[in-house]
């Protein structure tokens, strides 16, 4: 209850009335006809005696379509049971920006209580108590979206989904897209022991979610619909937008960040729509054409053999604008934003002390005009103070990238050491822990492959024995040793700095790989979800130091 009312009190905080603005009404006829209407900007929520729901409608008027209704529910020896009827239903708060009510709701065993929050911007806060468990929001759901926020989203499939119904890590935020492109739920709760489930319908000739199913574990849960034409969009790719501007017929209904995913290196890939059009580069797949763009409203994809048009591209907005879910969440609670923040939260990478600081060469094009130039024409000795200050900065940049690569070896054994424990205390999910392994260990032998079978410490080693050896030859006349100069100083710049573009490339795409994989992996395993969400929060946990890892959108 204390956190409904802090809640509600931040809410009201927040809304400033402004003139013409509409604002929350309540008509209370629960004594004569059993019904208590909310009436918000857009929105209308009916408290109904014989539904045992909270019915939402699309719009405060008497022809308003209905977007999704919440049915609680309580757990008994038999399973779930949803509420079957309202018994009472009181308003104890309204101000004309808010309204609290207090509902009672009977399964014919069962007493569940809550209270329910509507605020001036349409978002819902419900509070369960009695033998309330959870809550079913049933809605005409196409896609669920379980947001990544530091790396990529999951989206669920109906199409893909067994018909058992889907596991899903309870993560603080779940995300539906509701048929007709429209429409967005968004779910948000604060820390504990929730669940949280995906219901297919039976009809597999027309696939969807008919509903999701929250374990609320004695939490509140704040939901909001968001609704505008072309606030989400599926986007069914083909090989005719190869290589070439392919302008497609979504809008954006508003400014906001825009993104989307694509396959690149075989990994579905977060990609934020820009407002130009430019080149990028990325270890090991090189330059190509950035994929998705907006040209003034217009929305724009280049794909090509680097970022192939593969399956359907779904484009939505997570934040940037009142009405997304991230921008939702920050707002529920102080509680909620606060963990969105400590998501978010970047820790700057601290390497071994720099001793050093670059002379003026970036590595990779600076060691190649000082061979075309000092080494080639034999002015080695004659500029060996400024070579010497360049080889140090070699070794100091080496030692704080293979520091950086020891820590990549050293996550992958914790997390094999932590598999290896739970495949030992769980036999059930046996199946799971054992995808999880082989996708840990195909990320390990990927990023491991530049580094030749070599440790990071093997390498510095290699490269404090190749500095060695050209402070030797460095005070040597003429161009005699011009190819062994070549030698080391190629070699130097790989394990300095070319190295650390393909390590942290693979690592990147292998955990993002793993996240992902991680969520899906689960979905018809309930009780691996534990270990999912184990696996995720060390991912992010290791991304929150920020390199080579993760793609910067938009």
């Amino acid at each position: 209850m204390n956190q409904v009312m802090a809640t509600l009190a931040l809410l009201l905080s927040l809304w400033v009335p402004c003139a013409g603005h509409a604002e929350v009404s309540v008509k209370n006829g629960w004594d004569k006809s059993g019904r208590v209407t909310i009436t918000s900007p857009g929105r209308r929520a009916v408290f109904a005696r014989e539904t045992g729901a909270v019915v939402i409608y699309s719009r405060s008027g008497p022809d308003g379509k209905e977007i999704a209704r919440i049915v609680p529910f309580a757990n008994s020896s038999t399973g779930k049971k949803e509420a079957k009827k309202i018994t009472s239903c009181r308003v104890v708060e309204q101000d004309g920006y808010a309204a609290k009510l207090e509902v009672a709701f009977a399964t014919g065993d069962n007493l569940m209580k809550a209270t329910f929050t509507f605020s001036a911007s349409g978002d819902i806060g419900v509070e369960p108590a009695g033998d309330m468990q959870g809550i079913s929001v049933r809605a005409q759901i196409g896609y669920g979206v379980l947001p990544g926020i530091v790396p990529d989203d999951v989206i669920y499939d109906p199409a893909k989904s067994s018909p058992a119904g889907v596991s899903v890590p309870a993560e603080n935020i779940f995300v539906c897209l509701l048929r007709g492109e429209h429409d967005i739920l968004a779910c948000v709760w604060p820390r504990g022991d929730q669940k949280l489930h995906l219901i297919p319908v039976a009809d597999q000739n027309r696939p969807r979610f008919r509903a999701i199913e929250l374990d609320l574990d004695g939490r509140p849960v704040y939901l909001s619909i968001m609704s505008a034409p072309g606030i989400w969009h599926r986007q069914k790719l083909s090989p005719s937008y190869m290589e070439k501007d392919v302008v497609i017929g979504w809008r954006r209904p508003f400014p906001a960040t825009w993104k989307t995913q694509l396959s690149e290196s075989g990994v579905m890939t977060s990609y934020g729509f820009t407002d130009h059009e430019e080149e990028i580069w990325r270890p090991d797949t090189g330059s190509y054409t950035y994929p998705v763009r907006f040209d003034g409203e217009k929305a724009v994809f280049h794909l090509g053999k680097k970022i192939p048009p593969e399956g359907n591209a779904f484009i939505y907005a997570m934040e940037g604008h009142e009405d997304t879910p991230l921008t939702f969440m920050k707002r529920c609670s102080e509680e909620t934003a606060g963990i969105l923040a400590v998501i978010r939260e970047r820790k700057e990478y601290a390497p071994p002390t720099r001793l050093k600081t670059n002379v003026g060469y970036w590595h990779c094009w600076g060691t190649a005009m000082a061979k075309r130039t000092i080494y080639k024409y034999g002015m080695q000795a004659r500029e060996r103070k400024f070579l010497k200050e360049h080889l140090d900065n070699y070794l100091d940049l080496a030692a704080s990238n293979q520091g950086r690569h020891q820590e990549y070896v050293d996550f992958a054994a914790a997390m094999k050491g932590r598999l290896d424990s739970w495949e030992k205390d769980n036999a059930a999910t046996k199946a799971y822990l054992a995808r999880m392994q082989g996708l840990l260990e195909k990320m390990r032998e990927k990023f491991l492959e530049p580094m030749e079978g070599t440790s990071p410490a093997g390498l510095m080693q290699e490269a404090e024995g190749l500095g060695n050896r050209l402070r030797v030859l460095l005070p040597e006349e003429g161009t005699e040793s011009y190819p062994e100069y070549c030698s080391i100083v190629a070699r130097l710049n790989d394990i300095s700095a070319g190295m650390q573009e393909e390590v942290g490339k693979w690592f990147g795409t292998g955990v993002r790989e793993w996240f992902q994989q991680a969520a899906y992996g689960c979905a018809d395993d309930p009780g691996a979800v534990k270990y999912a969400q184990e696996i995720r929060r060390a991912i992010r946990d290791m991304l929150k130091v920020r390199n080579w890892e993760v793609i910067d959108t938009p």
